[in-house]
């Protein structure tokens, strides 16, 4: 049985997803941070230019999630319709989106402020990749990304109804983790 859930009461939940998220984010800027260093770029640049890039991430998240996912968000024209677009949590959010529209802005600042962006591309991939092993984690605990019907014997039983599978899976999470790592 996984466990979407680490804490619940009526004024607060805590969501295993969002725990690994973290988590992640936070091995990840400590590991870029490590790498800067050594690499002798100016964290201060990163730094000066982090809030935004997280900024312009969400929203990158957020419109290609609804691009992908339309028929969810605008099944009606209303006020509420509408509204509901900028429930970030959701969790209708597209990792690829905000990859795509963080490393965009972050080629745009690098032009503005002389940095070489390939360079730093160098330094933020391995730190992405380690933040991107521990979410696998949390998405396993959650029970989204998972694989199909198996009967290896480290097939996992999901036992949600938002699974639509009652057997043995592949844990694809699990892999992605190892792959990550």
């Amino acid at each position: 049985n996984m466990s979407p859930t680490i804490f619940q009461s009526k004024l607060l939940t805590i969501h295993t997803f969002w725990v690994f998220f973290a988590f992640a984010i936070i091995i990840a800027t400590y590991q870029l941070i490590k790498l800067a260093t050594k690499n002798s770029l100016k964290i201060q640049f990163l730094s000066d230019n982090f809030f935004k890039l997280i900024i312009i991430g969400i929203i990158g998240a957020r419109i290609t999630s609804i691009i992908f996912n339309y028929k969810t968000y605008l099944y009606e024209f209303s006020i509420e319709a509408f509204s509901r677009l900028f429930y970030i949590w959701d969790k209708g959010l597209s990792f690829w989106g905000a990859m795509l529209a963080m490393i965009l802005y972050f080629y745009h600042i690098s032009k503005k402020h002389e940095q070489n962006f390939f360079k730093w591309l160098d330094i933020i991939i391995p730190a992405t990749i380690l933040g991107l092993a521990i979410g696998h984690l949390g998405t396993f605990f959650e029970g989204t990304n998972y694989g199909i019907p198996t009967s290896l014997p480290w097939g996992v039983n999901f036992e949600s109804p938002s699974i639509k599978y009652a057997v043995p899976i592949h844990p694809t999470q699990i892999y992605a983790f190892l792959y990550s790592s």
